[in-house]
């Protein structure tokens, strides 16, 4: 099975939050780290990205 990405846009639109906040999250390692394909360039395994919003979905409505 081959893995498919997602841009840091995309991740961003789906997830409802900034790009800012992604990365930020993502440092702390709280969210998907990212893969740099290239300068100014980063995607995100689509598989992770739903895990992780399937772990955090609701958590504040809970």
């Amino acid at each position: 099975m081959d893995e498919q990405f997602l841009s840091a846009k995309r991740v961003a639109e789906l997830t409802s939050l900034s790009r800012a906040t992604i990365d930020r999250l993502a440092k702390a390692g709280e969210f998907v780290k990212p893969i740099r394909v290239s300068v100014g360039r980063k995607v995100y395994p689509r598989s992770a990205v739903q895990a992780w919003m399937a772990a955090h979905l609701g958590q504040d409505h809970a």
